[in-house]
Protein backbone atom coordinates (compact mmCIF):
# COMPACT_ATOMS: atom_id res chain seq x y z
CA UNK A 1 0.00 0.00 0.00
CA UNK A 2 3.16 2.28 0.32
CA UNK A 3 5.83 3.00 -1.90
CA UNK A 4 8.09 4.05 1.11
CA UNK A 5 7.86 3.40 4.84
CA UNK A 6 10.87 5.43 6.89
CA UNK A 7 10.90 4.80 10.30
CA UNK A 8 12.78 7.00 12.28
CA UNK A 9 14.34 4.87 14.64
CA UNK A 10 15.87 2.90 12.11
CA UNK A 11 17.48 6.21 10.49
CA UNK A 12 18.77 7.58 13.59
CA UNK A 13 16.77 10.76 12.91
CA UNK A 14 13.49 12.16 14.30
CA UNK A 15 10.82 14.49 13.94
CA UNK A 16 10.40 17.46 13.67
CA UNK A 17 14.29 17.33 12.34
CA UNK A 18 13.64 18.22 8.85
CA UNK A 19 16.76 15.69 7.34
CA UNK A 20 13.34 12.69 7.85
CA UNK A 21 10.89 14.72 5.76
CA UNK A 22 14.04 15.61 3.27
CA UNK A 23 14.89 11.75 3.66
CA UNK A 24 11.70 10.57 2.21
CA UNK A 25 11.22 12.88 -0.45
CA UNK A 26 14.58 11.63 -1.61
CA UNK A 27 13.25 8.01 -1.41
CA UNK A 28 10.13 8.96 -3.28
CA UNK A 29 12.27 10.94 -5.51
CA UNK A 30 9.70 14.21 -5.28
CA UNK A 31 10.18 18.27 -4.41
CA UNK A 32 9.25 19.37 -1.45
CA UNK A 33 6.36 21.29 -3.60
CA UNK A 34 5.12 17.82 -4.58
CA UNK A 35 4.84 16.26 -1.22
CA UNK A 36 1.92 16.81 1.56
CA UNK A 37 2.61 15.05 4.98
CA UNK A 38 -0.71 14.48 7.22
CA UNK A 39 -0.30 14.33 10.75
CA UNK A 40 -1.61 14.57 14.00
CA UNK A 41 0.94 16.48 16.25
CA UNK A 42 0.95 19.83 15.48
CA UNK A 43 4.78 20.42 16.72
CA UNK A 44 6.57 17.35 15.42
CA UNK A 45 4.71 16.55 12.02
CA UNK A 46 2.94 19.99 11.08
CA UNK A 47 6.03 21.87 11.97
CA UNK A 48 8.50 19.62 11.15
CA UNK A 49 6.76 19.00 7.69
CA UNK A 50 6.51 22.86 7.02
CA UNK A 51 10.66 23.46 7.94
CA UNK A 52 11.21 20.74 4.65
CA UNK A 53 9.26 23.07 2.55
CA UNK A 54 6.11 20.28 2.34
CA UNK A 55 2.94 21.24 2.06
CA UNK A 56 1.11 20.22 5.91
CA UNK A 57 -2.28 18.89 6.54
CA UNK A 58 -3.22 18.81 10.33
CA UNK A 59 -5.38 15.77 11.11
CA UNK A 60 -7.42 17.88 14.09
CA UNK A 61 -6.50 15.93 17.46
CA UNK A 62 -9.65 16.00 19.95
CA UNK A 63 -6.81 16.28 22.93
CA UNK A 64 -5.24 18.99 21.65
CA UNK A 65 -7.29 22.59 21.35
CA UNK A 66 -4.93 25.07 20.46
CA UNK A 67 -4.10 27.22 16.92
CA UNK A 68 -2.31 25.26 14.82
CA UNK A 69 -0.71 26.63 11.94
CA UNK A 70 -1.16 24.23 8.92
CA UNK A 71 -1.45 24.57 5.48
CA UNK A 72 -4.94 22.51 6.25
CA UNK A 73 -6.80 20.88 8.52
CA UNK A 74 -8.99 17.94 8.45
CA UNK A 75 -11.06 15.94 11.01
CA UNK A 76 -10.82 12.58 9.19
CA UNK A 77 -8.37 11.18 6.68
CA UNK A 78 -11.27 11.00 4.00
CA UNK A 79 -11.41 14.77 4.12
CA UNK A 80 -7.81 14.32 2.53
CA UNK A 81 -8.98 13.40 -0.88
CA UNK A 82 -11.47 16.66 -1.74
CA UNK A 83 -8.41 18.86 -0.47
CA UNK A 84 -6.30 17.26 -3.20
CA UNK A 85 -8.81 17.72 -5.62
CA UNK A 86 -8.88 13.11 -5.76
CA UNK A 87 -11.92 11.41 -5.84
CA UNK A 88 -12.09 8.11 -4.13
CA UNK A 89 -11.78 4.99 -6.44
CA UNK A 90 -14.58 2.13 -6.20
CA UNK A 91 -13.90 -0.63 -4.31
Amino acid sequence: MFDIILISDAEGIHKPDPQVFQRAMARLGVDPGQAVFVGDHPEVDVAGARTAGMWSVWRRNPGRSQVVEADAVIDELDDLLPLLGLERSAP
